[in-house]
């Protein structure tokens, strides 16, 4: 428990402050940092996926024609 404060003549002397009103800017400042690089490194616990192959995609056969829709085409 704090002491009562101290009666110099008129003037009472506060008493001092607890180890947590002291430091508690750098405890959250600390904690902050270390929250923050941990939420920025990306490391959820879980294995990445690995990557699903894009489909190929292959050429029309030579049998295959491709005609242009009516209208479209621009003849000179």
């Amino acid at each position: 428990m704090a002491k009562p404060p101290k009666a110099i003549g008129l003037v009472t002397e506060m008493p001092t402050a607890s180890w947590w009103k002291t430091n508690r800017h750098l405890v959250l400042l600390v904690l902050g940092v270390l929250l923050g690089w941990q939420l920025s490194s990306g490391s959820s616990g879980a294995d990445p996926q690995p990557a699903k192959p894009c489909p190929t995609h292959t050429a029309p056969s030579p049998s295959t024609t491709v005609r242009p829709l009516p209208g479209l085409t621009h003849t000179p």
